[in-house]
């Protein structure tokens, strides 16, 4: 008889740490801020995102950085649905690659890049979505204001001509100066 209420007693003391333990609470309190093409953004998101941010160096904007981190996130998502669309994502080689770059920057190599995004709690994917979105966006950038020139080798030579006539005009102009003749400023008998 006395079994049960010490058990019944123990049982609710563990469902109390349960309700209670921060990693079940953040589990459960992560909802959905926002959705951009089908692809959610969660309060987890942005508080990597802001973490991310620190380790990177990057300074904090005055105003709400949540805000500014959820933002970021947005638009990063439609530079990846753009990158997709034109076909100039990088591959995961290609992030592997700028990742590598990164950590060297930061005196260490991926793997330690990597430890360190876990120490801070952050999901290498986040990390991985950033420098997606930065490579896609400057290569539909690229493709986009590319400039594409052609000249004819025969208008090279057409206005290296006309350079070198109008510097020999003005060559002959200031030789045919009469202030550049000699002056004779004494003579001697």
């Amino acid at each position: 008889m006395t079994k049960a209420p010490f058990w019944l007693a123990a049982a609710f003391i563990v469902l109390c740490v349960l309700l209670t333990n921060p990693r079940q609470a953040s589990a459960r309190d992560q909802g959905v801020v926002a959705t951009v093409n089908d692809s959610p953004i969660t309060t987890l998101d942005i508080e990597q995102r802001l973490q991310l941010k620190k380790i990177l160096g990057e300074k904090e904007a005055s105003g709400d950085a949540r805000k500014a981190a959820l933002r970021t996130m947005i638009d990063e998502i439609i530079k990846i649905a753009e990158g997709k669309k034109y076909k100039v994502n990088p591959s995961e080689k290609e992030i592997d690659s700028q990742m590598a770059r990164m950590a060297k920057g930061m005196k260490t190599d991926a793997a330690g890049l990597t430890a360190l995004l876990g120490k801070n709690g952050i999901a290498p994917n986040s990390l991985r979505q950033l420098i997606a979105a930065q490579i896609s966006f400057l290569r539909i950038l690229a493709g986009k204001y590319q400039v594409k020139v052609t000249v004819d080798p025969a208008e090279v030579d057409k206005k290296y001509a006309e350079i070198k006539n109008e510097m020999e005009q003005k060559v002959s102009t200031i030789m045919n100066d009469p202030r550049m003749k000699p002056v004779q400023v004494y003579s001697l008998l």
